[in-house]
């Protein structure tokens, strides 16, 4: 049975004979993060310590072909760090005439190079990551002073401080350059411990790493698909602008890496399939395999992506083939804002594929989907079953919209009691993050009668939030409770801002109200003045709530099934 990892207590400059010649830092990794406090730590642990001194594990992938490098999955600050500080010791010791330096600088050269019997000038760490590599190629060829002032990404800049910090370090361990005093810390620095982890493909590496370092920065599939994209592309014409596309998309998300995971994810499933992130990656490997394939995989993800963040965002004027019809892209935009609102991310998959398949009949679909979306929120039931057996069946053709809706259906329809219980409880009026409730709160009033759309609507409290002794009293004589109770889903209604504005209505005992009500145009307003708000304004609050929850399952229930925000039949 082939042995997929292998660790080896070893060395430091043993490790060197036990890795493979050539190893470098892949993409997926972050940048050269060290700072001076943690250069300084390692650099304190070798002079304060003994030799043999254990500075942890290194884990690397194999290196795929004969003239491969291993990649670095972890460890890559420390070995950087490392060897940085060789090439400073190499440095301070140049132009020693005295031949007790020649047995150090073999050693630093072999720690720095490929075997020159072999291939002379190589070195033996490279990075992907391009500013990475040519501020190190820079440092390894000696070049200083003003020459590195070109090197000025923040990055750079890292590597050039250490590296100077570090000089600093050695000059003050050794004033003089003695050589008995450089060879006893190049002893200790040969002699670190450290575990080294050689795995035998990329996938068993990234799967360890995540597993032994708590204290790393995860993996994510995305990090792993990004590598594997870059390495199949490598030496192609395609590379330089993949990476650049790649860039491009990272920004679409404002360099958001958790919006991005679930956009890659999502655009698989809205494009092949259901998959889970632990399994996209794996998926992705037995799926693009040929740099022409990734070529094309590449160019759909990076097209798809500023659809997406539209979506997500309900920046619609990032959608070019919506509707012509100003109220309809209106309807889009409140829709997508309302699902922002509601803080679920299945969706989105289904409404890429949507979007994408049929600009002209999206607003249809949305309406459906957020819909069942809104009403599952406050149903019980596991969030991956609509994900697995319906959206991602419609995204690849084993279900028909019809078979996919009648789905839903079935996991929405008479559920009424949860669905009011779940919503009454967990709907509350939150100043300024309360837009899924004017979302549901005018679907309602329009439901109930439409003679106008709102211009510039606002939530209305109907027991006003400002409370008066006598108020908090009737409402149970808590004001905690009084409180909480003014801001459930039966003491709120929608007024047009004027009209809910300063002095004039918003702070209103209920009485002086209920003139206004009476003659607002919208059917559901007028209902107000039958709850018993003056006398029993907590039973009110109570029963009008029950009742437009209620109302409400009858609205989206009957949006999931049409399509359309209908009216209530006479």
């Amino acid at each position: 049975m082939e042995e997929k990892i292998r660790a080896i207590d070893t060395s430091f400059y043993d490790f060197f004979k036990k890795a493979s010649e050539l190893f470098y830092v892949p993409t997926l990794q972050r940048p050269y993060s060290w700072d001076t406090n943690e250069v300084g730590r390692l650099w304190s642990d070798i002079i304060e310590n003994k030799e043999q001194y254990y500075i942890g594990s290194i884990v690397m992938a194999a290196a795929s072909g004969s003239v491969g490098r291993e990649q670095i999955i972890d460890g890559q600050q420390r070995l950087t760090t490392l060897s940085l500080l060789i090439i400073v010791l190499r440095d301070y010791i140049t132009g020693k005439e005295s031949g007790d330096f020649l047995e150090i600088e073999e050693d630093l050269l072999y720690l720095l190079y490929k075997p020159r019997h072999k291939l002379n000038g190589q070195a033996r760490l490279s990075f992907s990551s391009k500013n990475s590599q040519l501020i190190y190629e820079a440092l390894l060829t000696g070049i200083k002073g003003n020459e590195l002032e070109a090197y000025g990404t923040e990055t750079q800049k890292r590597f050039k401080k250490n590296y100077d910090f570090l000089l600093t370090k050695i000059t003050e361990y050794s004033p003089e350059c003695k050589a008995n005093e450089i060879q006893k810390l190049m002893e200790k620095i040969k002699s670190l411990n450290i575990i080294f982890i050689k795995c035998a493909d990329r996938s068993t590496a990234y799967r360890l790493f995540e597993s032994i370092n708590a204290t790393g920065i995860s993996l994510a599939s995305t990090d792993l698909i990004k590598n594997s994209i870059f390495e199949t592309l490598d030496g192609t014409e395609y590379l330089e602008k993949t990476e650049n596309g790649w860039s491009e998309m990272a920004k679409q998300f404002n360099e958001d890496a958790s919006v991005l995971k679930t956009y890659i994810r999502h655009h698989w499933i809205s494009s092949v399939g259901y998959t889970s992130h632990a399994s996209l990656f794996d998926d992705f490997e037995k799926k693009y395999k040929s740099s022409e394939d990734v070529k094309k995989y590449t160019n759909l993800l990076y097209l798809s992506a500023e659809i997406y963040q539209a979506l997500r965002t309900a920046e619609i004027d990032s959608l070019p083939d919506l509707p012509k019809r100003r109220f309809d892209k209106n309807e889009i935009r409140e829709t997508l804002e309302f699902l922002s609102y509601l803080g679920v991310d299945q969706i989105y998959s289904v409404l890429l594929y949507s979007y994408k398949k049929n600009p002209d009949g999206f607003l249809s679909d949305l309406t459906r989907f957020v819909a069942f979306q809104f009403l599952y929120k406050f149903i019980p039931g596991s969030p991956s079953v609509p994900e697995k057996k319906y959206f991602s069946d419609y995204c690849s053709g084993k279900k028909t919209k019809t078979q996919v809706i009648s789905g839903l259906m079935s996991l929405c329809r008479d559920q009424e009691k949860a669905f009011k219980a779940n919503l009454l409880e967990k709907t509350k009026y939150i100043e300024g993050k309360s837009g899924h409730i004017q979302f549901i709160l005018e679907k309602y009033l329009y439901y109930k009668g439409e003679p106008e759309k709102f211009s510039k609507p606002t939530i209305e409290h109907i027991i006003a939030q400002d409370l008066s002794a006598g108020m908090i009293k009737s409402l149970g004589g808590d004001r905690k409770l009084a409180v909480k109770l003014i801001h459930q889903l039966g003491n709120l209604t929608i007024l047009e801002r004027r009209k809910n504005s300063g002095e004039e209505f918003s702070n209103l005992p209920f009485k002086d109200k209920v003139p206004s009500y009476k003659k607002d145009l919208f059917i559901g307003n007028q209902d107000i003045v039958k709850y018993s708000f003056d006398s029993e304004p907590a039973a009110a609050i109570n029963k009008r709530g029950g009742d437009l929850a209620s109302i409400i399952y009858k609205i989206f229930l009957n949006a999931l099934k049409t399509g359309k925000w209908e009216r209530e039949t006479p």
